[in-house]
Order: C-alpha cells, then structure tokens, then sequence
C-alpha cells in the first residue's frame, strides 16, 4: 500500500502516489474527512491506513505528548468529560481506536470522541476489577492522568469507579443505540 520515492524519502500511498504526510497533516488540520477526501484522491481505508503507518512507525517522545481533559458536572449530576488540548499523536491514536471501534463512522469528531471514551471505560474497568493492566499502554497511561489531573485521584472506592463507569457506559450505550 506505501513505497517510498528515493528521491525525496517520502513515503507514499501506492496508488496515488500521495504522500502520506499530507494525509496526516490534512486530519490534523481540517478535522474532516470529508476535505481529506476532495483534497486527496483516496479512499477511507487509505486514510486510516495512513494513521496507522504513521503511528507504527514514527518516533515518539513521550514527554511531547499531552492530552487535557476538563472534568464538569451536568445539572442533574453526570460527569462531562471535555477535551481540552491534545497532541498529535494522542489524536491520531484516538481516532485510529475509534476506528476501530466503529468503522462505519465518518464524522472525525465523532470517532475521535468513541475512541476516548472506550479507552476511558477500559481503564476504570482495570481499576474497577483492582488491576493496573492500562499501565502497559502508553495512551491509557496519558488518559489516566489527565483524567486524574481534572478531575482528582480515582480512589480505590468501588462505587466511585462504578459511578464513572456507569457514565461512560451510557455516552457509549447512548452512541451504539443511534
């Protein structure tokens, strides 16, 4: 699906012979597919192909890589879990899990957001059975403690943990259900 030109050591989508670092560079940036799509002669599983090279392969640091939640309560009591800044490789991430998750989803946004949430829900599920298994993930980990930065330790209190749990399973539900 990829080779690279010599030339200029760029890697490229066969096919099209687009680079795939203006794929990348286009759903970072835009934020919809959509544009990807008129932009670009390539296709849905081009463009997650591209993510998932680009996550394979590149050179992270993890001291780059951020994501800032904000924790909010709705009137009726349920948390809201907001995104405030990420990087780039922690959305490409997200999107590439919620992709995964639901494939037949287009909208960015929304399979950036399932993508979190699922990874959210694994971890308090870890916590919630008393292990530390989304330790071995390095987006897991950066989930865990943004969420905790926001909204405060998770203690080991189970109801507390079912209670987060339980809020997510609903935005999740609440998705699966449409």
């Amino acid at each position: 699906m990829f080779s690279r030109r010599k030339q200029y050591k760029t890697t490229v989508i066969d096919e099209s012979a687009v680079p795939v670092h203006n794929i990348i560079d286009s759903i970072i940036e835009d934020r919809d597919l959509t544009l990807t799509y008129k932009k670009f002669p390539v296709t849905e599983m081009e463009v997650f192909a591209c993510v998932d090279f680009v996550l394979d392969r590149e050179e992270n640091n993890v001291r780059e890589d951020f994501l800032n939640f904000a924790v909010d309560y709705s009137d009726d009591g349920v948390i809201l879990i907001n995104t405030e800044s990420l990087s780039n490789w922690v959305f490409l991430t997200c999107l590439s899990y919620g992709h995964a998750m639901y494939p037949n989803v287009t909208d960015v946004n929304t399979i950036f957001s399932r993508g979190i949430e699922h990874i959210m829900y694994e971890v308090l599920s870890d916590l919630e059975e008393g292990n530390e298994d989304f330790k071995a993930s390095r987006i897991h980990c950066i989930a865990y403690d943004s969420f905790c930065e926001s909204y405060g330790e998770i203690s080991d209190n189970k109801e507390e943990i079912y209670m987060l749990l339980k809020t997510l399973e609903a935005e999740i539900q609440k998705y699966d259900n449409t």
